[in-house]
């Protein structure tokens, strides 16, 4: 935890962080004082964003984050949940495995849209098409800005989809 929150911070931006973990929470704040940055991160309960409404001006849930919430419904009220916290006019942005890549290179790995990249098989990815990461956003009523696909900065995990709403 802390990767692209630490790199948002280096860019300029004040960053808070969340994790569902109380171990990553600790780890990355221990990791931000070293590294002398400014950025706090929160353990939450992994329903409620622990923040007022209209807290955000943006919010960001990137790599295989999305796809470890499992579950469409635990997905949407997750989307939801941050929708509440973002400022009117703020944006969204959440990224997710192209389940059409993982099936390409790691089909061994896939049963239906569940990538087990582990052999711990108790923890997977759910992985996307990029109308799938679209219908999510329609759902709670965001407006797309823009979606699309890329390669993410550690090769093997191999093409990223993402989507920019607007609250």
């Amino acid at each position: 935890m802390g990767r692209e929150a630490f790199a948002l911070y280096r860019q300029g931006f004040e960053v808070t962080g969340l994790d569902i973990s109380k171990y990553a929470v600790e780890k990355a704040n221990e990791e931000a004082l070293k590294k002398d940055c400014k950025v706090k991160f929160y353990h939450y309960d992994g329903v409620n964003i622990p923040f007022e409404d209209e807290t955000f001006d943006i919010v960001i849930i990137w790599n295989q984050t999305f796809g470890l919430l499992y579950g469409d419904a635990y997905k949407k009220s997750y989307i939801n949940e941050c929708k509440r916290a973002m400022k009117p006019g703020g944006l969204f942005s959440y990224s997710g495995h192209s389940l059409q890549y993982i099936r390409d290179h790691y089909d061994c790995c896939l049963e239906a849209a569940k990538f087990y990249p582990y052999k711990d098989r108790s923890i997977y990815w759910e992985t996307f098409s990029l109308e799938e990461l679209e219908n999510y956003a329609t759902q709670v009523d965001f407006n797309i800005l823009m979606t699309g696909e890329g390669e993410i900065y550690v090769p093997e995990d191999g093409i990223i989809l993402h989507c920019l709403c607007k609250k």
